[in-house]
This record gives structure tokens, sequence and C-alpha cells, in this order.
């Protein structure tokens, strides 16, 4: 059988491993982890309708207001959205930023919270049982051998040293270059496509597919 001493360390060792991997995913490049992110409440829409134009890597703030395209739903849907620029929420100047490939090709991404508020917030949710019961069980099950819980000690001189080391060297993934676009623009002095709108009228032409058409 394992001393109180040794399950302790052990507890330690995982408190550390465990503040890593924190550290680390509050500094990924991901939407929810940017300070100009924010989530909003959007009514369900059945089309699309855009008033947006290319801003490219000049945009100083963020000044085109979309509507956002939804499947049909009874609730309102939480979206993602940048506020670069934008003060108030509720007067979104903005675009969606919602996907992995977006957050990592934007130049002004910034994290919104720095490594030492992270640390504070994971010393702060190790005094929430069922939190380290539902994201550290190895933790939980140690604790309910030492019938005791790890956020009561503070971390030793060692344990310091090491969090000091890997704030210095935990900061945010490089900017990646944008994904490359699905559809490439039409060229000016490209000849002219003739269709055959007789298509549409062919039975087994799939509706969905109307609108290239158009």
């Amino acid at each position: 059988m394992k001393s109180k001493e040794e399950v302790l360390r052990r507890l330690k060792k995982l408190r550390a491993r465990y503040l890593r991997q924190y550290l680390r995913l509050s500094q990924d490049r991901l939407s929810r982890n940017c300070t100009y992110n924010h989530e909003v409440l959007v009514h369900p829409v059945k089309s699309r309708i855009s008033d947006t134009h290319d801003l490219g890597e000049a945009r100083p703030i963020a000044s085109a207001r979309s509507l956002i395209v939804l499947q049909e739903s009874r609730e309102d849907t939480p979206v993602r959205v940048c506020l670069y620029g934008c003060k108030d929420p509720a007067e979104w100047l903005g675009e969606l930023c919602y996907t992995k490939e977006k957050a990592e090709s934007c130049g002004w991404f910034k994290p919104s919270k720095d490594l030492a508020e992270a640390e504070k917030e994971f010393d702060l949710l190790l005094s929430d049982d069922a939190h380290v019961y539902e994201n550290y069980r190895d933790m939980a099950a140690l604790q309910w051998v030492l019938e005791d819980r790890i956020h009561k000690y503070r971390p030793g001189l060692l344990e310091r040293i090491w969090r000091w080391f890997i704030r210095s060297r935990s900061i945010p993934a490089p900017k990646l270059p944008p994904p490359i676009s699905e559809i490439s623009p039409t060229r000016s002095d490209a000849p002219p496509v003739n269709i055959d709108l007789d298509v549409l009228e062919n039975p087994d032409f799939d509706s969905k597919l109307t609108n290239l058409f158009r």
C-alpha cells in the first residue's frame, strides 16, 4: 500500500501535467480562445443574405455585416463571430469566425487570457470536485484514497520554477497562411460560357443545383 506522502507526490505530478495541458489549450489558435471572438444568438433563417466585401489583410476594423446561414430551426442558435473593432456586441459589425482554419490564418488573433490568468483559473477549477471528477478521473481517485484535496497544497519551489518555465515557453502558434479558396475568381478575359437552360426542365435534374444556373 502506498503511503500518504507517495500518493500526494503522485497528485502533484498529475497537477503539473494537467496544468501544462491547460495552459497549452488556453493559447491554441481557436476561435473561442480569441479575445475578439464572441458567441451571439441569431434567429434561424432559411436563406442567405449578405452584404460583405473582401477586405483582405488591410482590414483595420470589422466593417462588414452579415446574416448567418442556418438550417431551419425553432430556436435561436449560438454562433461565434469576430468583434475586432466593434465595441458593442449588440451592434455586431463583424464576420463569422468559428472554424479552426479561420483562427489559424487570422493576423489579429489574441488569446483572451494570458498564461498567468489561465494558471489561476486552473488552480481554482481544482477546488471544484465535480470538475475534477469529470475531467481528471485519476486525480479524483487519488483524492478519494487520500481523503484530501490537492488544491489545498501550494506548489513547492520546484513546481513554481517548473510553472515559470512553462509560462515562458507557452506562446500562441504562429499565423498560418489562409486556406485555398474553394472557388477560383472568374477572369475578366475568360470567354463566356453558354449554359443550356433546358437542362432545368429535365426530370432527372437535381433541383438542389438550380441556383448554379441562375
